[in-house]
């Protein structure tokens, strides 16, 4: 599109000198009439921005249109075309009759639209000018959309590699997971067996008569509870031994033996006695 336009404004500027070469004075008499004279240069040795300048000059100043006019186009020599309108051959710059017939076709009807009125003219020009403007902010910005990308890629950068630490973190949380979860059997079951070790061993110790005290001659009853028993001692330490023992220093205290109406059962306490006499 941007080529669309510019070769637009050769065309423009083609017919405009062509146009303003037919008139008595030709390009003087236009500058003349201009606010600011303009040198007279080979059409391929313009410059588009110095030729919108002589377009803002010279469409104020342009005689009556080609439709009242025709007869003031007259055909343009090869010497005065761009370089894309001709072909060398050698010493000898040759015109391809084709091309330039289709171009001066276009030229010809976009100087009559734009040669129609002056208003009509400056609309065009204007939005030229504002093409070109256009064309040359596009730089700036694909410079910004450069950086901006640079930026993006940076933190996308970043990113993967927080996530490569992640996965490698999470492939270790796995693992130990997976050595936990094999763990866990074994583990019960030793929680088990040392349950079952403590319970055997308080039992042993329960049982052992080394430091435990037993004491005969308590009338005996058949539903007589380890309360009991422990109330019966903790009295008789205390009527006849003059011991204050409590219920927490005994350990325990029960029947030794099956309940025999005719016999009276002993009554064995825990070691806890037996080191408050010591």
């Amino acid at each position: 599109m941007a080529r669309t336009h510019m070769q637009r404004l050769l065309f423009v500027q083609i017919f405009c000198v062509a146009r303003l070469q037919s008139f008595p004075g030709g390009l003087q008499h236009a500058a003349h009439q201009s606010p600011a004279p303009q040198a007279k240069l080979p059409l391929h040795a313009l410059d588009p921005s110095a030729g919108i300048h002589r377009l803002h000059c010279a469409v104020d100043t342009l005689p009556p249109s080609p439709h009242e006019c025709p007869s003031m186009f007259p055909p343009v020599p090869p010497s005065l075309l761009p370089p894309f309108l001709s072909r060398s051959r050698g010493t000898k710059t040759e015109l391809t009759s084709h091309r330039y017939d289709k171009s001066f076709t276009k030229g010809r009807a976009l100087f009559s639209a734009l040669g129609s009125t002056p208003v009509m003219a400056r609309t065009h020009m204007q939005r030229l000018l504002f093409v070109q403007s256009g064309q040359a902010a596009i730089p700036n910005e694909m410079k910004s959309i450069r950086s901006t990308l640079l930026q993006h890629e940076q933190k996308f950068e970043e990113i993967t590699k927080r996530l490569s630490k992640i996965e490698d973190n999470c492939s270790v949380i796995v693992t130990v997971k997976e050595i936990v979860d094999g763990l866990q059997a074994p583990t019960e079951q030793n929680s088990g067996d040392t349950a079952s070790l403590v319970a055997r061993m308080d039992d042993s110790e329960d049982r052992q008569r080394r430091c435990n005290l037993v004491f005969y001659g308590f009338e005996d009853a058949s539903d007589e509870t380890w309360a009991q028993s422990e109330k019966r001692v903790m009295d008789l330490c205390l009527a006849n031994l003059e011991v204050s023992v409590q219920p927490e220093d005994i350990e325990r205290a029960h029947r030794i033996g099956c309940f025999q109406p005719s016999k009276n059962r002993p009554i064995m306490s825990g070691s806890a006695i037996s080191r408050i006499e010591n």
